[in-house]
């Protein structure tokens, strides 16, 4: 493959090609890649306003902790 087209690949830092590879895997088999996904939010004393905030999550056996909102 030529160098245009594997950069034409990535989009935003992602190749794009490994990404639906590891889509299909992945709903082929979804026991492989155990996700958990933790959430919080803060009332902001406005109605449907929060500050909402992914907690820590889990890929695998790895447990993960970035702060986000």
């Amino acid at each position: 493959m030529a160098k245009a087209e594997s950069e034409a690949m990535v989009t935003h830092g992602v190749d794009t090609q490994k990404f639906h590879e590891f889509v299909e895997y992945v709903t082929g088999n979804p026991g492989d890649v155990p996700f958990e996904l933790g959430a919080r939010a803060l009332y902001e004393g406005r109605l449907f306003h929060s500050l909402a905030k992914i907690d820590a999550y889990g890929l695998g056996d790895d447990e993960i902790h970035r702060e986000t909102r």
